[in-house]
């Protein structure tokens, strides 16, 4: 039986990983690995990735192919490899994390998905596009987009406490480099190292910041100082006004305050 939705899927990964199974496999995009990550978290059961989602960001972070059967035969051939998750409020995230317009533009593909049969296959046929025109969307809207953060941060060189204040725009937490449909994120992150990226868009004029944003769809570099980046290995985000933190594409927490940290080695991985 198909699970019904992500807590579901979770709740057959955990009964799985109770069972002793070696390898959960998740059949989906980066929301369905992210259910099932919830589940094998520091266990040693690992998990497969059959690619069948929108962006399909996970799967294209760790090169898995996008046909089936060779994603498939890579699953029965390889052995796992341990990778970092990252923790906020008590779930965990795989890949790329956020606020502001971050969550924003994620939250609003959600729910077109979520609208009827209709939007969901528009959006399915878009696939990672589907993200960039949201985050452009976004962009348009005539909403405020800055918002006060106060960051307090563990550095991941010398693990000294950090504290600073910056109105931005977006705010991101990445364990790897890869989101929104393919985009890539200018930063030295890795899954492995046991450390995250906490970045963030300091605030600029709007047209400023759809110039950046067509830069970073198109693969192009990007100015000094249109991304902020420090590493760090735990942090407390607080935002001015309520706010949502999404994460591989899934609503994670809500609030005005976000506990981070890494957990290195935390899941069995197959790609």
């Amino acid at each position: 039986m198909a699970p019904r939705d992500a807590r579901d899927t979770t709740r057959h990964a955990h009964e799985a990983a109770a069972e002793g199974y070696a390898v959960v496999v998740a059949a989906g995009g980066d929301g369905t690995i992210n259910a099932v990550a919830q589940a094998l978290a520091r266990t040693r059961t690992a998990l497969g990735i059959l690619p069948l989602g929108s962006a399909n960001d996970l799967a294209r972070e760790y090169g898995v192919p996008a046909r089936i059967d060779a994603a498939a035969r890579r699953i029965a051939e390889r052995e796992p490899r341990s990778i970092d998750l990252v923790e906020v409020e008590g779930r965990v995230f795989c890949g790329v994390g956020g606020l502001a317009l971050v969550s924003r533009a994620a939250l609003a593909v959600t729910r077109l998905k979520q609208w009827s049969s209709m939007s969901r296959r528009v959006a399915n046929v878009l696939g990672g596009h589907v993200y960039k025109l949201s985050a452009t969307a976004a962009l348009l809207r005539p909403w405020s987009l800055d918002d006060r953060l106060r960051i307090d941060y563990s550095d991941a060189e010398r693990g000294e406490r950090h504290q600073f204040e910056t109105l931005a725009s977006a705010a991101f937490v990445t364990n790897h480099r890869t989101l929104g449909g393919g985009m890539v994120l200018p930063v030295d992150a890795s899954a492995a190292d046991g450390v995250f990226e906490l970045c963030y868009v300091p605030a600029r004029p709007r047209r400023s910041l759809m110039l950046n944003f067509a830069r970073l769809s198109a693969g192009a570099p990007i100015p000094d100082g249109v991304l902020v980046r420090v590493r760090a290995t735990e942090a407390t985000i607080e935002t001015g006004r309520d706010d949502a933190f999404v994460a591989d594409g899934e609503l994670l927490a809500t609030g005005r305050r976000f506990s981070v940290r890494i957990i290195p080695g935390a899941l069995r991985l197959i790609a």
